[in-house]
């Protein structure tokens, strides 16, 4: 098992610390500073504190402390991602918490290059190349909870696809285009129905003009009506009335 380290400890004082098992079976020391800044490492690392604190009926400090020592021994396990890729979360985190912090990112992107307008370690950081691990690099960010890295990974994204037409996209991504090229031209000049009308193509029927019931279980039917039947409704009223009256008057 092979063992690397990121510490942040410039005077040298002691620390505690806390070790990552990745999925290629590496482990990763690290500062707890710089680990507690993955959110997910750090709500694992102190749901564990509550369940084993939970067991102690002492609570002076010294059994607090030799108990805390212990839990940041025992590895937290990234079993989704590579040595290499967790290396450079926390290469990120320990840049961040040392020197200098992410600056915000304007949405979109202003220009194809992330050095016009962010500091330039964290453009060459992000420089990744090919893609793939590009993309892993943004994943295993979202995975730990890292959101600035998320952040400027997807900023790396846009600029890398900012420009660029829909086949250069397609073929950046691996995406196959299943499109006939009619169906292309129309999607491109905003002439497709992008919605489809699945309902007029499996014939259900048009319920203009009809009335709808409205139930559920536990409360009484009520009918809708729309307003020509409703229209049509108030003229047999009158109608009614009016016959009753014409009877009346007959009788007398």
């Amino acid at each position: 098992m092979f063992t690397s380290q990121i510490l942040s400890n410039p005077l040298n004082q002691p620390q505690r610390t806390v070790t990552v098992l990745t999925r290629d079976m590496r482990t990763i020391t690290l500062d707890r500073k710089i680990a507690f800044r993955a959110n997910l490492i750090k709500q694992m690392l102190e749901d564990r504190q509550e369940g084993q604190t939970a067991a102690f009926t002492q609570a002076n400090d010294e059994v607090k402390l030799c108990h805390d020592t212990a839990l940041d021994d025992e590895p937290v396990p990234i079993p989704q991602f590579d040595e290499s890729t967790v290396q450079r979360v926390f290469e990120f985190i320990q840049h961040e918490v040392n020197i200098e912090k992410l600056p915000e990112i304007p949405k979109p992107v202003p220009t194809e290059h992330l050095s016009d307008w962010i500091p330039s370690w964290f453009a060459t950081f992000i420089n990744i190349n090919p893609l793939e691990d590009l993309m892993d690099l943004i994943a295993c960010a979202n995975y730990l909870d890292v959101p600035s890295l998320v952040e400027l990974g997807c900023a790396k994204v846009g600029c890398l696809m900012k420009h660029k037409s829909i086949p250069e996209l397609r073929g950046m991504f691996g995406i196959v285009n299943d499109f006939a090229p009619e169906e292309e031209l129309a999607i491109v000049e905003g002439r497709a129905d992008i919605w489809g009308s699945a309902a007029d193509e499996e014939g259900e029927p048009n319920c203009e003009g009809a009335g709808e019931v409205e139930a559920s279980f536990g409360q009484t039917p009520q009918i809708v009506v729309n307003d020509e039947q409703e229209g049509r409704g108030a003229e047999e009223e009158q109608r009614l009335i009016g016959g009753e009256g014409q009877e009346q008057e007959h009788q007398e």
